[in-house]
């Protein structure tokens, strides 16, 4: 289990994502799901980095600040 796994999601960094979390949550960010594992969405959505919409998967406020911090 990750570390962000145990987290609380209100107190989850960009460092506390594993290397295919974060390279998911920037292609999220970008709009190309075309791949995306299921498993990873399940992953991103119980972090609150992403949710289902009938659309498919989009990230959220949270997985955006997220993104933004890193590039502070």
């Amino acid at each position: 289990m990750t570390t962000a796994a145990k987290r609380d999601h209100a107190d989850l960094n960009y460092e506390d994502l594993e290397p295919d979390e974060v390279r998911w949550l920037r292609r999220l960010n970008a709009g190309d799901t075309e791949e995306m594992p299921p498993a990873m969405a399940v992953r991103l959505t119980e972090l609150g980095l992403a949710r289902a919409t009938l659309g498919g998967i989009v990230i959220t406020e949270d997985g955006v600040r997220l993104l933004e911090s890193a590039e502070e």
